[in-house]
């Protein structure tokens, strides 16, 4: 889904910024909860494997991303800096991969038996998933707008970590859901904003691949493992003797 994936893996610990974190963020008494929602097309943008062996594929797929504004927090969450204001999001994705042909195919589980192998073949099947956010900024809801966040991204020019921070105007900083500071507006940096959960599955269905007409496979990349297990499964590009 995003390149930087499975270093937001290490960035977790056993689930330790899991939902129940941002369960956390609950709308002080009386608060109005307000969303923002955005899509956008995203085309060409490099996946990265688990298994260290590169970006294995290109996504195209529709961005849907929300943040929900959950009220006044205290200072000590912006890093002491006041107004402070709680929110949480979500990106929810929807679309399909194609392998580059020459990489390992991207996770650690095996199919047909052997090591994974080096993709010889293109392969396009389907991908979905989300990822969820937990954060804090000075910025309130009225002065972030669904109009900043850009309708398309073709490559990698905006980090999916940091997506949410697209609402917001440049110069707004950012505090994670533990209240470490996260800087100010990095779209295309390489940091977490207060990342909570991710899990994308990705399907290769019988037919896909020609020389296999038979096979399915599917990759299942997810915290906290980010796809690294046997059981994660894998995505193989075979040609017809490893059918």
């Amino acid at each position: 889904m995003r390149n930087q994936k499975y270093a937001l893996a290490a960035t977790l610990s056993a689930g330790a910024l899991a939902l129940a974190g941002i369960a956390a963020l609950a709308p002080s008494a009386g608060a109005s909860s307000t969303t923002l929602t955005a899509k956008t097309t995203m085309t060409n943008r490099p996946d990265s494997a688990a298994n260290g062996g590169g970006n294995w594929a290109l996504d195209n797929f529709t961005r849907g991303a929300s943040i929900y504004y959950k009220g006044a927090a205290s200072s000590s969450d912006c890093g002491g800096n006041s107004p402070c204001y709680a929110y949480t999001g979500k990106v929810s994705d929807v679309g399909h991969f194609t392998t580059i042909t020459g990489q390992p195919s991207p996770g650690f589980g095996y199919l047909n038996g052997g090591t994974d192998p080096t993709m010889k073949i293109q392969l396009t099947g389907t991908m979905s998933g989300s990822q969820t956010y937990a954060f804090y900024t000075t910025v309130p809801v009225s002065g972030a707008s669904a109009s900043n966040v850009p309708t398309s991204d073709n490559g990698s020019n905006y980090n999916s970590g940091e997506w949410p921070e697209l609402f917001f105007p440049s110069g707004t900083d950012f505090w994670d859901s533990s209240g470490n500071g996260q800087g100010s507006v990095n779209a295309a940096g390489g940091g977490e904003l207060g990342t909570g959960f991710f899990k994308y599955v990705y399907l290769a269905k019988p037919g896909s691949d020609h020389d296999c007409a038979n096979l399915t496979s599917q990759w299942t990349d997810a915290s906290p493992s980010s796809g690294s297990l046997a059981s994660d499964g894998n995505i193989l590009a075979p040609d017809a003797s490893g059918c």
